[in-house]
């Protein structure tokens, strides 16, 4: 089945090394880089691990093969009922919609052609290259006044025949999963990965699940409700 996530290595396999940490950039300079750098001048450190870390995802390099099996979906609309979900990194919007729709997407095939368009280098400013793209944004997190995304939250659902969109990207510093928009978007970034937790110690393993079209949020301590099922209410009321 589809991955509905892009690869982690995705970013770095379109040469976009903004993700990649400068103590690893650094430590690639040092350990790695022909001649090497002595560990006492950093910003050359840096800038020769970056080009040891470009030619590690180059065609021929150690992590090359790794830029073709990141091509897969980075969205994907799951489930049935009031379980049925749109899956994505970090969002869609309206506007993400729009330019679709205008660049000659079908109504019926929105996630099929936001898919498309992400690996088609004439969208690259808006999908791969973008802060405000589908892997990029952070609106839905960051905006604190719910009034200002609930409503674009909901267009983007019906649009696409979903109850619900799962984003990761955006850590929740409480290190629990959050429901916005009365469930409408799911927020399950926690920084389950133990890689990270030296630097977010609030990080912690958590997984979503919806049941009867209902949100819960799995702890290795527990089991909460995050949204409780509203499929039977009127779109004005959702």
């Amino acid at each position: 089945g589809a991955d509905p996530h892009p690869s982690p290595h995705l970013p770095r396999g379109q040469e976009d090394f903004r993700y990649v940490a400068d103590e690893e950039l650094v430590r690639l300079g040092v350990e790695r880089a022909q001649p090497a750098i002595p560990p006492v001048d950093a910003a050359a450190a840096k800038e020769a691990g970056l080009a040891v870390w470009k030619r590690l995802w180059g065609p021929d390099g150690d992590w090359g093969a790794l830029r073709d099996t990141a091509r897969r979906p980075i969205a994907a609309v799951r489930g049935q009922g009031g379980c049925r979900s749109l899956f994505v990194h970090a969002g869609v919007t309206r506007r993400h919609l729009v330019t679709l729709l205008e660049a000659g997407a079908h109504h019926a095939d929105l996630v099929g052609a936001l898919n498309r368009a992400f690996w088609d280098d004439s969208h690259y400013r808006w999908t791969r290259g973008s802060d405000e793209g589908p892997v990029g944004m952070r609106a839905y997190d960051a905006v604190e006044d719910e009034t200002k995304i609930c409503g674009e939250v909901q267009t983007v659902l019906r649009r696409v025949g979903a109850k619900h969109m799962v984003v990761g990207h955006m850590p929740q510093l409480s290190g629990n999963i959050r429901a916005r928009c009365r469930g409408a978007v799911l927020l399950i970034d926690t920084v389950a990965s133990y890689a990270y937790h030296e630097k977010a110690p609030w990080g912690r393993v958590s997984a979503a699940e919806c049941v009867a079209g209902s949100w819960y949020a799995l702890y290795e301590d527990g089991k909460t409700l995050l949204a409780k099922d509203e499929s039977g209410l009127p779109d004005d009321e959702l």
